[in-house]
């Protein structure tokens, strides 16, 4: 051999600093800054097309995305107020949140932090109502369902129909003043249940109140109104009913009840007020249909009269006697609970909202022409306690901007 071992050893020493001299020269990434940015998918500022405390037996599941960037933000916006206030919740208030908002189909603001992410998947308990009563409104809309007349009018003949629940109407399990039993066991119940046996069990136990005669928070209504839906539409499963409704109409990713994506309930026997697992993106263009008067691209989801409907207190004169950890809010209406004035200061609303138990909250400001999402997996009190704090600055920037 003709340089021996240590010339030769010294030679590869000097060929790989003059390799990595290249490589920093030409702008190439250190191995940790690859790292750092694999991953992490780019982000839309549109909101995509069709194509693009807890209740007994709740716990919440685990979010199912890593945290991710800097927040995306369209328009002429400065959030970094807004960036700072959620930080700071996080993680000795929640673990992780995940923040969206939204108007005229633009997404303004998208960021996760913590244990979540901008796409992380989240149940969002009784905030699924508002999707679930949108669905079966939709049956209004094909002079298939009227809201005040008794739904046991609207089955087939053979439906044995409670003589004591005769005068309930799709408005009243709607609405929670149904007078039917708060927390039914076999809306818990996944492994032998099925949506017609549980609404059975529902229709067998004796009422609370008389039918219309009070206010009172019920998993049982929404559990009956599926079913309900889904003879009126003759499909199969409330799964199938939501989907063509409006899943697909949407293009919702992941909107899902039943076992998929963590959501509570079963296939055959979903959580129709509470069963929901999704992300931000999908609840958000739920909501921004919403405010369009119920018009998605083209195609109208909803009617303006039907969403008109929507915004109306449906419980004014009503007494209310079970509201849980609700009692700041003025009315309810197909989901919606209906924010005080005071509570929105620089907006002269309504403000409609849907807290679920483990702190989520979808809500549209109606004034403001803005919707947002704000999605966690802690107690009721949690995320009300933070969206209170950071809608007042929310509000200002969009007004700064206009």
């Amino acid at each position: 051999m003709i340089f021996g071992k240590r010339p030769f050893i010294f030679l590869l020493v000097i060929l790989s600093l003059v390799t990595a001299a290249c490589n920093l020269s030409s702008g190439g990434e250190s191995p940790a800054a690859t790292a750092t940015g694999a991953g992490q998918a780019p982000v839309q500022t549109q909101a995509p097309g069709p194509t693009a405390e807890a209740p007994a037996g709740e716990q919440p599941v685990e979010p199912t995305a890593a945290p991710t960037s800097p927040p995306v933000v369209a328009g002429n916006y400065n959030w970094s107020a807004l960036d700072a206030s959620l930080a700071s919740f996080v993680p000795n208030t929640v673990k992780g949140l995940t923040l969206i908002l939204a108007r005229d189909g633009q997404i303004l603001f998208l960021k996760g932090y913590g244990d979540q992410g901008a796409d992380t998947v989240q149940t969002v308990s009784t905030s699924t109502e508002i999707a679930s009563a949108m669905a079966i409104l939709t049956l209004v809309d094909e002079g298939k369902l009227n809201l005040d007349v008794p739904v046991v009018s609207l089955l087939s003949e053979g439906y044995a129909w409670p003589a004591d629940k005769a005068a309930i109407t799709m408005r009243m399990l709607l609405n929670h003043t149904s007078g039917l039993i708060s927390d039914p066991p076999c809306v818990r119940q996944k492994s032998d249940m099925i949506l017609v046996r549980c609404v059975d069990e529902i229709l067998n136990a004796p009422l609370v109140s008389a039918p219309g005669s009070q206010f009172a928070y019920s998993s049982a209504d929404y559990q009956v109104a599926g079913f309900v839906a889904t003879e009126i539409a003759q499909r199969p499963t409330w799964i199938d009913f939501f989907a063509e409704r409006i899943s697909n109409p949407l293009g919702l990713q992941i909107f899902t009840y039943g076992k998929e994506n963590n959501a509570f309930g079963s296939d055959k026997n979903p959580r129709i007020s509470s069963g929901v697992a999704t992300t931000v993106t999908d609840f958000n263009i739920l909501l921004q249909m919403f405010l369009a008067g119920g018009k998605f691209g083209d195609r109208q989801i909803l009617s303006q009269a039907v969403i008109a409907e929507m915004q109306t207190n449906q419980v004014a004169g009503v007494p209310r006697v079970d509201t849980p950890g609700r009692d700041s809010f003025t009315g309810f209406s197909f989901g919606w609970w209906i924010t005080d004035s005071s509570q929105h200061p620089g907006s002269n609303g309504p403000e409609l909202s849907a807290p679920g138990n483990f702190g989520s909250i979808p809500w549209v400001d109606l004034d403001l022409r803005y919707s947002g999402v704000l999605l966690l997996k802690e107690r009721l009190k949690s995320g009300v306690d933070i969206w209170n704090v950071i809608r007042p600055i929310i509000i200002e920037e969009l007004k700064k901007a206009q």
